[in-house]
C-alpha cells in the first residue's frame, strides 16, 4: 500500500537555516495547457534542451512539450505498437532517447522529438525513482521484503549493467509507504530524497558511492517521530500513520542549479507548500514559500517549472504551467 499525498560512505552534517536571506519568487512565464489535455496530478517532469516531458498519472498520459513550437505532443507507444499496455510512471530524459516506464509491462522509448522508438527489455522493473545518466538511467528502489535500498544501473535498452546497495536510509519503512521525495542530477552527482525525512543523500555514479550527505533545515520543518511498523500499517494504517505525530512529508528533489537545489515539502499545519532552497558549496538551507494555488513539479536552468489550476466552472478546470525565477 503506497500513501498519496503528496562502497558506501555515512557522512552526516546539519545544514544551517540561513535567516539573513529571504529568496523571492518572480513570475516570468505562464504555459497553457490546452483544455483537451486532461490533468489530474503530475507525477513525473523531466527537462532537455528547454523542452520538458511529464506523466500524468490521474489521465494515465505522458506529452512532451517542445519550446520553440509552444506544441505539447501526446506519447503513446500504442500508435506504432498496437496492443500495449499504457500505465505511465516515470518519463525522463537519456543522452539519446525518452524513457517512459509502465505499472504493468516494461516501458517504452521515444526520441527527444517524441517518435516511438522500441520496447523496453523485457525484465525491465520500474523502480521507485529513476533518472537519465549520460546513454542510460539510474534507479533506486526498495525490492520485497527488504528495507535496504538498492541502486540499479541500466544501460541504454534498460538492462542492468550493475547493482548497489544502501543500508543508511532514514525511516525506510514510511519511506516506501509514503509518496513523496525524488532525485536530481547537478555537478556529476545524483542527489535523492525520501517523502520520510529532510535527509539529502548523494550518489556518485562513477564511484557507485552514496552517502547521507546532509539534512535541509529549517524552523519550520518537522521530521516524523519515528518510522512505521510495516505489520502494524498494513492491518490499520491509519492508526499507525497517527502514532508518528505532526510531520512534514518531502514531495519532492529538484536541481535548480549546479548550485542550487529545492526541496519541497508540505507544512501540514498551516497547509501551504514551502521549500528548503539549498547551496550546495557553502551549506546554508534557505526558507522558500509558494503561492496557495501552485504545486512545484520541476525545476531546471535556475527556473522552477508549478502546476496551477483555475475552477472556470463548477468542475470544469483550466491548467498551466507557471515558470518562476529566484531574486
Amino acid at each position: 500500500m503506497l500513501l498519496f499525498l503528496v562502497g558506501i560512505l555515512s557522512i552526516v552534517s546539519v545544514w544551517p537555516f540561513d535567516n539573513n536571506f529571504s529568496p523571492k519568487l518572480t513570475e516570468i512565464k505562464s504555459i497553457h495547457i490546452p483544455n483537451d489535455i486532461l490533468i489530474g496530478g503530475i507525477q513525473s517532469f523531466d527537462f532537455m534542451d528547454g523542452n520538458f516531458v511529464f506523466t500524468d498519472d490521474i489521465s494515465a498520459k505522458t506529452f512532451l512539450y517542445h519550446n520553440k513550437s509552444e506544441n505539447f505532443i501526446k506519447l503513446n507507444p500504442a500508435t506504432c505498437h498496437p496492443g500495449f499496455v499504457n500505465q505511465p510512471l516515470h518519463s525522463v530524459y537519456n543522452n539519446q532517447s525518452i524513457l517512459i516506464t509502465n505499472a504493468q509491462i516494461q516501458g517504452y522509448f521515444f526520441t527527444h522529438d517524441g517518435e516511438c522508438s522500441q520496447i523496453v527489455y523485457e525484465r525491465f522493473i520500474a523502480p521507485f525513482f529513476i533518472t537519465g545518466y549520460m546513454d542510460g538511467f539510474i534507479g533506486f528502489t526498495w525490492l520485497p521484503n527488504s528495507i535496504d535500498l538498492t541502486i540499479h544501473h541500466y544501460d541504454e535498452n534498460g538492462r542492468i549493467s550493475h547493482t548497489g546497495t544502501f543500508t543508511d536510509i532514514s525511516k525506510p519503512v514510511l519511506s516506501l509507504k509514503l509518496e513523496g521525495g525524488g532525485v536530481a542530477k547537478s555537478n556529476n552527482y545524483i542527489y535523492l530524497s525520501t517523502s520520510a525525512s529532510s535527509h539529502v543523500y548523494r550518489y556518485d555514479p562513477k564511484n557507485h558511492t552514496m552517502e547521507k550527505f546532509a539534512k535541509g533545515y529549517s524552523e519550520v520543518y518537522r521530521s516524523p517521530q519515528q518510522d512505521i511498523n510495516e505489520e502494524r500499517f498494513m492491518q490499520n494504517y491509519l492508526r499507525e500513520m497517527q502514532r508518528l505525530g505532526e510531520f512534514n512529508p518531502v514531495m519532492g528533489l529538484f536541481a535548480f542549479s549546479e548550485e542550487y537545489l529545492l526541496q519541497t515539502f508540505l507544512d501540514r499545519t498551516e497547509n501551504r507548500l514551502l521549500a528548503h532552497y539549498i547551496n550546495l558549496a557553502s551549506g546554508h538551507s534557505t526558507l522558500l514559500q509558494f503561492p496557495d494555488d501552485v504545486r512545484v513539479i520541476g525545476a531546471a536552468d535556475q527556473k522552477i517549472h508549478a502546476l496551477r489550476s483555475e475552477e472556470q466552472k463548477p468542475g470544469s478546470f483550466t491548467f498551466e504551467i507557471v515558470v518562476y525565477q529566484i531574486d
